[in-house]
């Protein structure tokens, strides 16, 4: 489940049971160390936090999120930055890697190389074409 739009179309519930039954099949063929990553944007914070935290419960391995992007124009870097790091703070104990999404169709911004280290987050954003940013939680 990623950013292509599957996730949206359904339920926190039936999203659980993927994972889990991802899980449970990656490890009956002796896929282990198979990493899964579940998408888990939504328009706001606690509720990207909620979807992360269901996910990392499931069996995830990286919740894959994209900025807020309904008020694409109102979105600065700044906005943008607080956002991932309050996202961050707010599942800090679950074993979860987040992995950011930052396309500028959905957010016009050009991101450049920054550093911020929050509560043992550390937000790395260096311009790549699809993938922009990846949160590494320690």
């Amino acid at each position: 489940m990623g950013s292509n739009g599957e996730a949206l179309h359904l339920l926190i519930k039936a999203r659980s049971a993927i994972i889990r039954q991802t899980r449970s099949c990656l490890d009956g063929i002796g896929k282990t160390e198979a990493p899964i990553i579940a998408g888990c944007s939504d328009q706001s914070c606690r509720g990207t936090v909620h979807l992360c935290r269901k996910a990392a419960l499931a069996g995830s391995d990286y919740a894959l999120v994209l900025p807020p992007s309904y008020f694409r124009d109102g979105m600065s870097l700044d906005v943008n930055e607080r956002f991932f790091i309050a996202v961050t703070q707010g599942f800090i104990d679950a074993e979860l890697a987040l992995l950011i999404i930052m396309t500028p169709t959905l957010t016009s911004l050009a991101w450049k190389r920054r550093a911020t280290t929050s509560r043992g987050s550390s937000v790395i954003a260096e311009r790549m074409p699809f993938l922009d940013v990846l949160v590494q939680h320690t």
